[in-house]
């Protein structure tokens, strides 16, 4: 993550989020499970013949974010503004591919299986509000950084596979990183459990696009589970020093661009 991420984000939440001489809480949250839904596809086969058929698999091990919610002194959550910040999540990309060739008369399935790390870091935060306290309705999406890779690949029949994709994409494998800067990832779905009984959980979905190299890409639906891991009571500052927050965090973000 870069080292001005997660304080121009704080800086921006508390800025933004609540009134003058009220009050936000701040909840973390820890991944418990994360799963993805992503369909099948075919791809031509470069050399003629069967079709390539596709299997992405996407498995998220460990992920972490933050929730901003407007409170009363006394850290009671209420409806009103709110934000996500960050929001960080890891885990491995699993791509299957295989097809049909024939070996005398018999044919004969091969395969191959494309495989790394994936990453996603989010670089600007999510504002929204929360609803009937446990809805968050997101206004503006965040933005987040994804990579992919590097990514290597192994198949069952003496790397023919593995070549007939680096000729089919135009490739060479290991794949190295491959990043999306600055895409805009709705949270969507997003839902918050007993937050003012707690400990609180959440739930939500991401729908992005993992690359595989500079122009092959597929979607995905990723749900996630969270379970709250701790909180903090933030009392938000009076007018003067809101607004010196906001400017700090707008040159925060400006340097960022800047780079």
């Amino acid at each position: 993550m870069r080292p001005t991420t997660s304080l121009c984000s704080a800086l921006f939440a508390t800025a933004l989020i609540a009134p003058a001489g009220a009050a936000v809480v701040e909840v973390d949250y820890a991944l418990t499970a994360g799963s993805a839904a992503i369909d099948p596809f075919t791809l031509p086969n470069p050399q003629g013949g069967e079709d390539l058929t596709v299997t992405p698999g996407l498995t998220i091990d460990s992920g972490s974010f933050v929730a901003r919610f407007q409170s009363d002194e006394l850290g009671v959550v209420g409806d009103g503004d709110a934000g996500i910040f960050d929001f960080t999540f890891a885990g491995e990309l699993d791509i299957a591919i295989s097809t049909e060739i024939t070996i005398g008369i018999f044919p004969v399935t091969v395969t191959a299986n494309l495989v790394g790390p994936v990453t996603g870091t989010q670089v600007a935060p999510s504002s929204g509000s929360l609803v009937a306290t446990t809805a968050y309705a997101e206004t503006g999406p965040g933005l987040y950084d994804i990579v992919a890779g590097p990514l290597g690949c192994t198949d069952n029949a003496f790397g023919a596979v593995c070549s007939l994709i680096e000729t089919g994409l135009g490739v060479t494998f290991p794949i190295t990183q491959v990043a999306g800067d600055d895409s805009p990832l709705p949270f969507t779905g997003g839902t918050f459990d007993n937050l003012n009984a707690g400990p609180s959980s959440a739930g939500t979905a991401l729908d992005f696009s993992v690359p595989v190299d500079d122009t092959t890409s597929f979607g995905a639906t990723v749900d996630f589970d969270w379970a709250e891991t701790g909180r903090r009571l933030v009392a938000v500052p009076e007018p003067s020093a809101s607004i010196w927050l906001l400017g700090a965090a707008l040159t925060c973000a400006l340097r960022r661009r800047r780079r």
